[in-house]
């Protein structure tokens, strides 16, 4: 392991210092490009939906197959005018005639895309921008071209035997039969004329027009069964955020068919009855990271959630009494057989905007699946989504997603944005937060201090397998500790790739104002503002 936790050493040493701050609005977002198109939005007037809508845009262009027109949107929003947070539900679909993972093939697993309209239902909203103008930066990347990152070229190759197979990957990510190299430069003609015509038409060509009739020829010619009518009746849905109390905080998150917030709001609750935050952090000290993973492993046991009738009614309610807690704390320290279940791929990127009025918008959109899916299908240069593999919902319903977005507010203004992505997106929302909240630590020590992952992923396997008896572990973290939690029977991972979750974090100090953020340790992308 000393060569990986030599690898780990150096990219945290190079993130350290990069934190972003200003006094008046910020984006955070996962590319340095698509930070300075957000930014400029902010700058011409843009409110924080305008900036998150150009950013999205402009990294489906930018992002190494991680993100597509054809996923998943999630986004939440705080309107400093209401002092209120909405959020909206732009997930996958299944189709009327969905039959499951259990008919798996290539046209199955593609399933109906809520990111488009859920870009433009946020634009009606709360957009003052018009809608071709923040696409137009987007339109401009992908005619023109951009030079490919390591992370971009290291992604391409590992994923170059399923390019291979798609004639239209061949001509755009490859030059003489090999994967472009970094240094090479990426244009996406096919790309800028699907934004094009995004740009004129709206969500209109995507799910009633061109781009929809292509899509359904294509799942049609791979044994799939969406049609034009699933395509034309999809909504995405604005609901309340959920809410819940840690200590003097409130913390609004994403709320049903979205569960992450829920999963949060469990655990900041058997923080606060453990009271963790008063006891020594969990990246040094043993009893309190047992305490911590038994927490995140109880929760992502399933146990709570799948079929949980009592819950259910509190989730109707609104509300998670404080008996349920103690209920749940009793049983962390009891063996559990999980019953976990793996949705989809998690390959996404995160985005936060805050702009001056105090408007916050925080959001992932995603492929849902492996890097460009798992079949290599494009249309219009869209890559689509093999998310269905894990699918098992019935026909012409969202599928449950464990996207995870949050803010914390105290006296009524918030203080806190948080995102996660990535398979450990819970636990990380949970340690990031209660880094932030509990330990008072900046975005950049909150991002940067280690942290343990969710139950092992085997990303080599399709679908992912998961070996529910192991936790991905922080490399960084000492033998002694990792010999104490065997002791106590929790088996770790810390060789090869360990998923720990990526965070997008911005902090608002309100007297004076002050902005700060981070992004991911692994990705290359800023947080700037003015």
């Amino acid at each position: 392991m000393s060569n990986d936790l030599e690898n780990l050493t150096t990219l945290i040493a190079a993130k350290k210092n990069s934190m972003g701050v200003a006094k008046h609005a910020m984006v955070a977002a996962c590319h340095p490009q698509s930070t300075a198109i957000g930014l400029a939005v902010l700058k011409s007037g843009g409110s924080a939906v305008d900036s998150f809508i150009a950013t999205t845009f402009a990294e489906y262009v930018l992002a190494p197959g991680t993100t597509s027109m054809a996923g998943e949107l999630s986004l939440l929003v705080y309107n400093s005018a209401e002092k209120e947070s909405l959020y909206l539900h732009g997930g996958f679909k299944t189709p009327q005639l969905f039959k499951g993972k259990d008919s798996l093939n290539a046209g199955n697993s593609i399933l109906i895309p809520g990111a488009i309209a859920g870009l433009e239902a946020a634009h009606s909203k709360f957009g003052r921008l018009p809608w071709e103008k923040l696409i137009e930066p987007a339109i401009n990347l992908a005619n023109d071209g951009f030079e490919i990152s390591p992370l971009y070229e290291d992604i391409l190759h590992s994923r170059h035997p399923l390019l291979k197979k798609s004639p239209y990957a061949c001509h755009t990510f490859f030059k003489d039969g090999e994967p472009l190299k970094q240094g090479d430069y990426l244009c996406q003609p096919t790309v800028a004329q699907t934004l094009e015509r995004i740009a004129s038409e709206g969500s209109t060509f995507f799910y009633k027009g061109d781009w929809a009739k292509a899509f359904i020829e294509a799942v049609r010619k791979h044994g799939g069964n969406i049609s034009l009518e699933d395509m034309a009746a999809y909504k995405p849905l604005w609901v309340p955020a959920w809410k819940t109390h840690y200590k003097d905080n409130e913390v609004h998150s994403t709320n049903l068919p979205a569960y992450g917030g829920i999963k949060v709001a469990l655990g900041l609750k058997l923080l606060e009855y453990f009271n963790l935050g008063e006891r020594k952090h969990w990246s040094v000290s043993s009893d309190s990271l047992e305490l911590m993973i038994r927490i995140a492993r109880f929760i992502e046991s399933g146990h709570w959630l799948y079929g949980n009738n009592a819950l259910n009614e509190y989730l109707a309610q609104g509300q998670i009494p404080d008996e349920y807690i103690s209920a749940l704390a009793e049983e962390i320290y009891n063996p559990i057989q999980p019953n976990y279940a793996l949705l989809k791929g998690t390959h996404s990127y995160h985005i936060i905007v805050v702009d001056q009025d105090g408007n916050i918008a925080s959001g992932t959109h995603t492929i849902g699946s492996l890097p460009w899916g798992d079949y290599g299908i494009f249309v219009g240069g869209v890559p689509l989504t093999s998310a269905g593999i894990y699918a098992s919902q019935t026909p012409g319903e969202f599928i449950p997603d464990p996207f995870s977005i949050h803010f914390a507010l105290q006296n009524n203004s918030p203080i806190l944005a948080v995102g996660t992505f990535a398979s450990s997106m819970f636990p990380a929302d949970l340690q990031i937060l209660s880094n932030l909240l509990d330990f008072k630590m900046s975005p950049e020590e909150a991002i940067l201090t280690p942290r343990f992952g969710t139950f092992v992923h085997n990303f080599h396997t399709m679908p992912i397998s998961v070996d529910t008896t192991k936790n991905f572990l922080d490399k960084r973290i000492p033998v002694f500790m990792v010999s104490y939690l065997k002791s106590r029977g929790i088996q770790v991972e810390q060789e090869g790739f360990v998923d720990t979750g990526m965070g997008v974090v911005v902090q608002i100090q309100n007297s004076p104002r002050q902005l700060y953020g981070m992004t991911p340790e692994f990705l290359d992308g800023v947080a700037k503002g003015y």
